[in-house]
């Protein structure tokens, strides 16, 4: 609920308006804010639009105030609002000197401030902070080693997933087919036998995945300590999953995710650069406030081991970083399954601990939590 209070604005002809389409909806209404204070008229845009707290977090989640939805069309939140000083009587204000570029000396504050404000619906979850789960796991780096992480499950909320066909194939590079035509009583049917005149192909059970999470600190995307740069081409270490639009979970299981990186689709100054700042004398603050809207991409394989059940390799007592499914699985087109392949010392072809597979994991869990928070390990990939 908001801090201040907002009286609709109302006449003989509602003021209000709403517009609804099967694509998209959209309401706007006017409010009045009666005799709000220096302070209120700041606090007033944080408590309609909300805000996302760019500040680091110890138990690596991000501190967001949701935006206040419609009183009718509830599932809309507000995402605009104009506020203008209304009345005869005003003050004069003398806003505080900060370091920076000079600050215009005086505004008037009127006794009411009428706000237009617009809603429209989110295309993800919106929860509160205390809906988002933190938890704790173990992980495994490229050598084998374990570290303790802290995680946040913010994949779980402003966040979008859509997963598409990858229509990808794999040809043999040597190898071929030939015709079956099958036979009659009198002989063989042509062309039974001949060479078909092309290489063997196996079509890849393989989706792009594109993971959209909005109102991100773009610091996650450009710290030093960032995930999101850091393990590009690794695969999941443990199943992970989301809440789908019905809130069952879509679990991914390990190994069947590729990351391939986070690209913003945009990067903005938020309404309120520092939600915990509300005097405009923060100096640099601004830019170190900046929000962005990532597109998270993955490649998504359903492949399955193609070796009987007990006859997989077993890497857990070698190394628990390697996977021994999803993208670590390669085609072996002579039966059109696929297998665990992995490099090998030609000096020492039975050391194991020199049996490198194709992708190292990473717990993507990470991916969502606060890389600078004092609780997210520090990794190298």
């Amino acid at each position: 609920m908001p801090i201040l209070t907002y009286l609709e604005e109302v006449a003989d002809v509602s003021p209000s308006a709403a517009t609804f389409t099967n694509q998209n909806q959209s309401c706007s209404s006017t409010y009045i804010l009666r005799s709000p204070t220096f302070a209120d008229l700041r606090t007033s845009i944080i408590d309609l639009l909300g805000s996302t707290n760019t500040a680091v977090n110890d138990y690596g989640r991000i501190r967001r105030i949701l935006p206040a939805r419609h009183p009718l069309y509830q599932w809309m939140f507000a995402d605009s609002c104009s506020p203008q000083g209304v009345g005869a009587r005003f003050t004069v204000e003398a806003p505080s000197p900060g370091p920076g570029s000079p600050i215009i000396p005086q505004f008037p504050r009127y006794t009411d401030y009428r706000y237009r404000v617009s809603f429209s619906p989110r295309p993800y979850n919106s929860w509160q902070d205390h809906d988002v789960i933190v938890g704790s796991a173990t992980g495994y780096d490229k050598s084998g080693a374990s570290y303790p992480y802290v995680y946040a499950a913010e994949w779980m909320r402003f966040t979008t997933f859509e997963q598409t066909p990858a229509n990808q194939f794999v040809t043999a590079q040597q190898g071929q087919m030939v015709f079956r035509a099958g036979n009659t009583g009198s002989g063989l049917l042509p062309p039974n036998g001949v060479n078909y005149q092309d290489a063997p192909r196996l079509w890849l059970p393989d989706s792009v995945v594109k993971c959209r999470w909005y109102q991100v600190p773009y610091r996650y995307l450009t710290s030093g300590n960032s995930y999101l740069t850091k393990f590009i081409g690794h695969i999941n270490q443990k199943d992970f999953g989301y809440l789908n639009e019905e809130y069952r979970l879509e679990p991914y299981k390990a190994g069947a995710l590729l990351y391939l990186g986070a690209s913003p689709m945009a990067v903005y100054t938020p309404p309120i650069p520092d939600p915990g700042l509300l005097a405009f004398n923060a100096g640099d603050g601004f830019a170190r406030s900046k929000l962005c809207d990532l597109e998270l991409n993955f490649l998504y394989t359903a492949r399955t081991l193609g070796t009987p059940p007990g006859y997989a390799p077993d890497f857990s007592s070698v190394n628990k970083n390697w996977i021994v499914a999803g993208h670590n699985l390669q085609p072996w087109l002579t039966t059109r399954k696929f297998y665990h392949v992995s490099t090998y010392d030609p000096a020492s072809p039975n050391d194991y601990s020199t049996w490198y597979p194709t992708y190292n994991s990473f717990p993507f869990e990470l991916l969502f939590t606060d890389p600078d928070s004092p609780n997210s390990p520090r990794l190298d990939p």
